[in-house]
């Protein structure tokens, strides 16, 4: 298991937290801890594994986000 520190873009400061809290969510092994500019992600296989899953849960927050707001209640179902 490997722990990875990751640096957060501006564009992705609206939703960090909310994919922060999915990883608790949807894994028993993943953890995201955000800090500052940067978050933690521990208890991947490899650095690898931890990027995808991060890009992943931040992809999926900002699409729930910024869709409208009749198809966010489908998409949010669907990142759940």
């Amino acid at each position: 298991m490997v722990e990875v520190l990751m640096e957060l873009s501006m564009r992705d400061a609206p939703y960090e937290a909310e994919a922060a809290k999915r990883v608790a969510m949807v894994s028993d092994t993943l953890r995201a801890q955000v800090e500052g500019r940067h978050v933690m992600i521990s208890g991947a296989q490899d650095e690898a594994e931890a990027r995808h899953c991060w890009r992943v849960w931040l992809l999926n927050e900002r699409l729930v986000a910024e869709a409208s707001a009749d198809r966010q209640a489908v998409l949010a179902l669907l990142v759940a």
